[in-house]
């Protein structure tokens, strides 16, 4: 989409998320433009709850930048939390 400014419900860069002693999340990027959908796959234990759980403002980013509907997380997460 060269040229062009695509308005973001969610960004995130580098998020990592550690729970238990262990790496859930590392790296994860990720671009959800307004009006689209986020599918999430894969197995069992594999962070899906988790990631989604982060991006709704209810788990707090070990580390990485997150914003979303406008709200800089984990700062805004109640802001998040009220619209999710």
């Amino acid at each position: 989409m060269t040229g062009r400014h695509v308005e973001l419900a969610v960004r995130a860069r580098d998020l990592t998320l550690r729970s238990g002693g262990r790496d859930v999340l590392t790296g994860v990027d990720v671009d959800v433009p307004v009006g689209s959908m986020l599918v999430v796959r894969g197995r069992t234990g594999s962070g899906k709850t988790s990631l989604l759980l982060t991006l709704a403002g209810r788990m707090r980013p070990t580390s990485g930048t997150l914003r979303v509907l406008g709200h800089d997380l984990p700062a805004q997460a109640r802001a998040v939390r009220r619209r999710a």
